[in-house]
C-alpha cells in the first residue's frame, strides 16, 4: 500500500504535484490498542470561571477559493487523505515569540524534524495570532489580528517542493478573539465561535463565505484561554467544551452536536460526553474516526498537589478508556493532534516533566509512551498540526 510519503516522494522527482493524489492514496487503518484504566487521581475542582471570550476557526484541506501553489494560481484543491490516515502530519505551523525578539513569529516546519521550511509573514498592519491545519497536510487557515480591526482569516498553502507560500484572503466576516481552529472533513466549511455581549455563537461557513448554521446560549467555548477547544470529526460532529453561565452546572464539559442540527440554540440540540465534575480538561482532541477524544485534564491530590494527566474518553459514552504520563507540576500540557484511530496523538508536555527549564517540549504518545519532537525555541503561542 502506497503511504503519503511515496506519493510526495514521486512528487519531488517530477518537480510538481500529481493533481489526483487524493484518489491514488487509500486511508490506513489500525487496530485500536486495547486500553486499560489505572487508579484515577483526585479530580482539580473548577480552575477557570466561565470565560467570555472564547472561539474557534478552523484550516481548510480542499477550498473553493482558487490557490496556487509555487506562486501560481490554480483550480480547487482536493482534500488528501492525510487525515484520514493514521500517519503523522508532515509539516505544522508555529507562532512563536522567539528568543531574543519582539512579536511573533510564524514558521511551517517539518513535523519530525523540526526544520524551519518557510517563514510567513502577514499582511502589513496585522500580525498571525492562531492557526488550524488543513486535512490535506499542506494548507492551513491564519487568523490575523490588527490594533484597528478585528481578526481577518487567510489560507495558507505551502508547496514543499519549492518551498513556498501563498496567503489567500478567506471572504469570512471579521470577528473578535480566536483561540482554535477546525474544518469540515470535505474541508468545504469552517467552523469558529464568536462572542456576543450576553451569549457565545458557534458558527459554520463556508469557504465562500456564506453563514450555514450558527447555534447561540449564555456561556463560553473554551474553558481554558489559549487551549484547543473545538474538533470536528469524520463522524459528522463538532466537539467543544462548554461553559455555562446559568445555575445549571450539569450542562458543563465536552459536549458534541452534529454539525447539520438546524441553527437555534447551542445546549439544546448537543450531547453532554464529558462532565467537568468528571474531568477538568486544559484541551482536548477527537480521533479522525470521531470515537475517541483524548485531553488534558488537571488533577489534584487530597493535600492540594497540582497534577496533570492524558486521558482518553469514548466519544459515545463518556467512560474513561486509559490514562496515562501522570505528571505532578504547575502548567499543563495541551493535546493538539490526534491520528485517525486515536493510537498516535502529538500534545505539549506538562512543565516540569521533561525538564527543569520552562519548555514546553512537543512530544508524540504512542502505547502511552511518549516521545519527544523537536520544539522551536522561544516562549509557545499558537500551533496547529
Amino acid at each position: 500500500m502506497r503511504t503519503e510519503d511515496d506519493i510526495r516522494a514521486a512528487y519531488r522527482t517530477a518537480a510538481a504535484r500529481a493533481s489526483d493524489a487524493g484518489t491514488v492514496l487509500t486511508a490506513v487503518r489500525e487496530r485500536q490498542e486495547s486500553r486499560t484504566s489505572p487508579r484515577r487521581g483526585w479530580r482539580a475542582p473548577r480552575l477557570m470561571a466561565p470565560l467570555a471570550a472564547a472561539a474557534a476557526v478552523a484550516a481548510v484541506a480542499a477550498i473553493s477559493v482558487a490557490i496556487g501553489t509555487g506562486g501560481h494560481r490554480g483550480t480547487n484543491v482536493a482534500p488528501s487523505p492525510v487525515g484520514h490516515s493514521n500517519n503523522l502530519p508532515p509539516y505544522y505551523v508555529a507562532i512563536t515569540s522567539p528568543p531574543g525578539q519582539s512579536g511573533l513569529v510564524t514558521t511551517i516546519r517539518n513535523t519530525r524534524s523540526g526544520a524551519t521550511l518557510a517563514t510567513v509573514h502577514p499582511p502589513r498592519g496585522f500580525w498571525f495570532v492562531n492557526a488550524g491545519a488543513a486535512a490535506s497536510g499542506d494548507s492551513f487557515v491564519l487568523a490575523a489580528n490588527s490594533h484597528h480591526s478585528g481578526l481577518r482569516f487567510y489560507v495558507l498553502r505551502f508547496n514543499p517542493v519549492t518551498r513556498s507560500t501563498r496567503l489567500t484572503k478567506l471572504p469570512i466576516p471579521r470577528t473578535n478573539v480566536v483561540d482554535g481552529l477546525a474544518v469540515s472533513p470535505d474541508g468545504t466549511e469552517v467552523a469558529m465561535t464568536a462572542l456576543d455581549r450576553t451569549e457565545s455563537q458557534l458558527r459554520i461557513y463556508s469557504v465562500s463565505g456564506r453563514l450555514i448554521r450558527q447555534w447561540q446560549d449564555p456561556g463560553g467555548i473554551c474553558l481554558t484561554a489559549g487551549q484547543p477547544c473545538l474538533s470536528w470529526a469524520a463522524s459528522g460532529y463538532l466537539a467543544f467544551s462548554w461553559s455555562s453561565m446559568t445555575k445549571d452546572r450539569r450542562v458543563n464539559g465536552i459536549r458534541l452536536i452534529r454539525a447539520t442540527a438546524p441553527s437555534g440554540t447551542l445546549v439544546g440540540p448537543s450531547r453532554l460526553v464529558v462532565p467537568s465534575k468528571t474531568a477538568q480538561v486544559a484541551s482536548f482532541v477527537l480521533s479522525g474516526n470521531g470515537n475517541t477524544i483524548a485531553a488534558a485534564v488537571a488533577l489534584t491530590d487530597r493535600h492540594g498537589v497540582f497534577a496533570t494527566n492524558f486521558e482518553e474518553f469514548s466519544a459515545v459514552t463518556g467512560k474513561l478508556t486509559r490514562q496515562f504520563w501522570l505528571t505532578p507540576g504547575t502548567f499543563a500540557g495541551t493535546m493538539y493532534w490526534s491520528n485517525w484511530t486515536g493510537s498516535k496523538l502529538i500534545a505539549v508536555a506538562a512543565f516540569p516533566r521533561t525538564s527543569r527549564t520552562p519548555r514546553w517540549p512537543f512530544g508524540l504518545f504512542t502505547a502511552g509512551r511518549f516521545a519527544p519532537l523537536p520544539t522551536p525555541a522561544g516562549q509557545p503561542f499558537a500551533f496547529a498540526f
